[in-house]
């Protein structure tokens, strides 16, 4: 006998029995039959008839299948199968395969054929074996009960407590055995708390561990021949459960198809995803679940989900997607409708080392002290655990992150994007009505439409990603319309804008593998306008800022000016800028507010977090200042600069030079000597002396005479009475009451 081949033949198979025979049956008892180191032991009854019948019962100490069944060779492995459009595999025996054959059928053996033998014959059979070695897997205390009538298979239970470490129960039907064999609602349990024990034995390897899969339970009813199967299936596993309802071709154009419903269950999405072997941790810690129920059809290399529904992460879903392995990269086709979906509880927390407070520092997005801890939790928080903490990274080079940002990932598929959701929630920005439709396809991502409400204004977006080795490369359409200013900057932490709208429109384009990257190589440009702004404070910490100031300083300019009747407090800005290399210049921002109109040019350092403007504005006509210079017939200007950190600025106008020399509040340096040419005109100076006693002029120092004679000693100055108050310095609102109430006597 060659090695590998099966025993067909007992050299040695003492065999024990009591028969009792008549010419219409036979009966033995006490059956001890011994086969090389397997012990059957036993009765049967038979019946001598056209179709042979017999029931037995049996019982096998030990039964290795392995050294009797025929050993698969690669030889004997079958050929490659169909492939192509309308191609399939016809079962041989399939009432539906054409006899004539052809080059898109490829026939196949049934699976069921093996059972073919049991359609000749009827039984009863209880069976039981106390140790079987089938494909190298260990089965343990086995049991059958069968009976075969009229070429039908009635399987009452066929059922092992350990195969493996599972525990399996099969019952049910397997009717036409001659001809084409099918299941009739024929029932699996299969179950087990452990994998790693099967997975050993049998050689199988498993993209996930038997720890990542964890206890699993597989159970479901199948009916219909090999070839269409309907089926319904419960499995749990990685902690969840699916189901299906459906039909199953296993052997349709040379990969399994399947049309059924569906159903996942979760109640740990992050914890499914770690199973799955990513580590996945949330910043938004628990964020719930998935339960998710649609049709899946298609093959295992194309895949289509129809009819979605359900929530995942606590976000309402519902749309199609598909996913198609065939091509060299795979690609995913998803069409969504979502509820609310908050960015950042999403994505992943981010591991940095501890920063000990008071060491803050500003940052682009976030003007507050910066204070992280670990993502992880340490269970332990006592002051020696603290103090073991080496603090790095207590200040930050640059108001940008340097984090890198990895994109590599839209190299490795290919797919198209629609979604629409309620609502987008990344950080302090929420976009509601959000419309997305995106493709990529070999590494570059083309955003052909974003669009959504952005703080009540409109928002549409349109680009391109492209993935590189390391980093990539960016390009952007950008128009945001009507956004409210006071909302948005609210909601971003920053305090003193009341009102406004902001529009913009440009075209950016960045490379890079972090933010900080991509701000010092940001180019570009584009107009931005800023209307109806109005402010109640500095709305210093914010982009903004520098705005803010010149505004706050306007208006107090105009409420000093006209007594507090100004212009209104509101203003509008506008400009074209350029961006090259992070830095934005323009020449032509505009400005038009009530104290009055300008204009100036300048940069913006956005990697430095620099600003540098300059210009002027044109006062509006105002009485008072027309009274004082008698320039009835033109405006005056104010020139004003603005520099420093871009959140922080320093907001100076130049009044100095307002009014040919004439100073506003505040800015004191040469009022006496402007009083003192008033005090000269007819009928002025008695006012002036009467509303500004402490302003009169200082007598000069006597003399020396002439003659070389000393003078008169003068009398020892006396103490003068301390005075209630120091003299108060005289101010501009004031010194104008007082003039024009003297103009007007």
């Amino acid at each position: 006998m060659s090695p590998g081949s099966p025993k067909t033949a007992c050299e040695n198979c003492p065999f024990a029995s009591r028969i009792k025979a008549n010419s219409g049956s036979a009966e033995l008892k006490k059956i001890n039959l011994k086969i090389d180191s397997t012990t059957i032991k036993g009765g049967a009854n038979i019946a001598f008839r056209a179709r042979p019948s017999f029931g037995a019962n049996f019982s096998i100490d030990r039964l290795n299948l392995d050294g009797y069944l025929p050993q698969k060779s690669i030889s004997s492995a079958p050929k490659s199968v169909a492939s192509g459009p309308g191609a399939s595999i016809k079962l041989a025996g399939d009432p539906t395969a054409s006899s004539a054959g052809g080059p898109s059928q490829v026939k196949a053996a049934n699976p069921l054929a093996v059972l073919k033998p049991l359609g000749d014959f009827d039984a009863n059979i209880l069976l039981s074996i106390g140790s079987l070695t089938f494909q190298g897997v260990p089965v343990s205390r086995t049991s059958l009960n069968a009976t075969l009538f009229n070429g039908d298979l009635k399987l009452t239970q066929l059922y092992t407590p350990s195969a493996a470490g599972l525990a399996i129960k099969f019952a049910g039907g397997i009717d036409d055995l001659k001809k084409y064999p099918k299941f009739n609602n024929f029932t699996f349990d299969v179950r087990g708390r452990d994998l790693s024990r099967l997975f050993k034995l049998a050689d199988i390897r498993s993209p996930l561990t038997a720890k990542q899969i964890g206890p699993v339970q597989l159970k479901g009813t199948i009916s219909g021949p090999p070839a269409n199967l309907s089926l319904r299936t419960d499995l749990s596993a990685v902690g969840g459960k699916i189901n299906l309802d459906g039909n199953a071709k296993p052997f349709e154009a040379g990969q399994p198809s399947f049309d059924a419903g569906f159903s996942i269950r979760h109640g740990n999405l992050p914890a499914l995803i770690r199973r799955l072997g990513v580590d996945y941790r949330p910043t938004g810690g628990k964020i719930g679940g998935i339960n998710l129920k649609g049709r899946l059809s298609g093959t295992s290399l194309n895949i289509v989900v129809r009819n979605l529904t359900g929530n995942a992460a606590g976000v309402g879903i519902n749309g199609s997607a598909n996913v198609n392995l065939t091509a060299a990269r795979p690609k995913m086709s998803i069409n969504l409708t979502t509820g609310k979906i908050l960015v950042d509880s999403l994505l992943p927390a981010k591991r940095t080392a501890a920063v000990p407070a008071g060491n803050g520092t500003r940052h682009a997005f976030n003007y507050h002290p910066l204070y992280q801890r670990a993502a992880w939790q340490n269970r332990e928080h006592s002051s020696e655990i603290r103090r073991r903490l080496i603090p790095v990274a207590t200040r930050q080079r640059s108001v940008w992150p340097g984090d890198p940002i990895d994109i590599s990932v839209l190299r490795d598929f290919d797919g198209d994007v629609a979604l629409k959701s309620k609502s987008l929630t990344w950080q302090k920005y929420r976009v509601d009505r959000a419309d997305l439709a995106a493709a990529l396809n070999n590494g570059i991502a083309d955003i052909r439409r974003l669009t959504g409400k952005m703080f009540g204004g409109d928002l549409k977006v349109g680009g391109q990603v492209i993935a590189q080795q390391i980093g990539g490369q960016y390009k952007s359409r950008i128009s945001v319309t009507g956004v409210n200013m006071g909302d948005a900057l609210r909601a971003l932490g920053t305090k003193g804008f009341k009102s406004g709208r902001f529009d913009f429109v440009g075209e950016l384009r960045s490379a890079g593998k972090s933010v900080r990257e991509m701000i010092g190589a940001l180019n570009g440009g584009g107009n931005m306008a800023i209307r109806r702004l109005d402010i109640s404070g500095a709305g210093r910490g914010s982009m903004l800022a520098s705005a803010a100031g010149l505004l706050t300083s306007l208006n107090q300019l105009g409420g000093q000016l006209t007594r507090g009747k100004g212009g209104r407090g509101s203003a509008d800005f506008s400009g074209i800028f350029r961006i090259n290399n992070g830095v934005a210049s323009s020449d032509d921002f505009s400005l038009s507010s009530g104290v009055g109109d300008g204009s100036a040019k300048g940069t913006v350092d956005l990697p430095n977090w620099r600003i540098n403007v300059a210009g002027e504005i044109q006062l509006a006509k105002n009485i008072a200042l027309q009274m004082l210079t008698k320039q009835t017939n033109a405006p005056q200007a104010v020139p004003f600069k603005i520099s420093g950190a871009l959140d922080a600025p320093n907001v100076r106008l130049e009044t100095d030079k307002l009014m040919g020399g004439i100073l506003i509040p505040g800015l004191d340096k040469g009022l006496n000597k402007q009083i003192d040419k008033l005090r000269k005109k007819k009928g002025v100076g008695a006012i002036i002396d009467q509303l500004f006693p402490g302003a009169k002029p200082t007598q000069p120092a006597q003399q020396p005479s002439t003659d070389g004679a000393p003078g008169p000693q003068s009398p020892p100055p006396q103490q003068a009475p301390e005075q209630p108050s120091q003299l108060q310095k005289p101010k501009i609102e004031d010194f104008l009451k007082g003039i024009l109430k003297g103009l007007g006597r």
